[in-house]
């Protein structure tokens, strides 16, 4: 019976085995690659620009949860507000400091602090 005539969840080898390649064709879409790689570079590059910030030194005063999810929030209020391209470049800047954050958090623990 051709794929396409199975039940939905049929488990079957040619079901299974075209739910992969669909998957992967999700996954591996060029516009997820250039999403990843603008966040990866935007990252990058607020990381640069704040090197004087003491977040970013271990050991020092980290940026509080509630701060994180501040910034966050002020970009995607400036995204909701921008259309096209720009829009585009707000989202790849909250990606790009959520990666950020979670950086922070993994490297230096996510302990909760009094201010959070």
């Amino acid at each position: 019976m051709p794929v396409g005539l199975h039940p939905v969840g049929c488990i079957c080898r040619p079901c299974l085995v075209a739910e992969v390649r669909r998957l992967n064709e999700l996954i591996n879409d060029p516009h997820t690659e250039d999403f990843l790689a603008a966040v990866r570079t935007k990252a990058a590059e607020q990381r640069q620009r704040h090197t004087a910030a003491q977040e970013w030194q271990p050991g020092r005063k980290r940026r509080t949860v509630k701060a994180w999810i501040y910034v966050i929030g002020q970009l995607a209020g400036q995204a909701r507000a921008s259309a096209g391209e720009e829009r585009l470049g707000y989202i790849v800047q909250i990606a790009a400091t959520a990666l950020n954050w979670h950086r922070l958090a993994t490297t230096q623990g996510d302990k909760p602090t009094t201010q959070d």
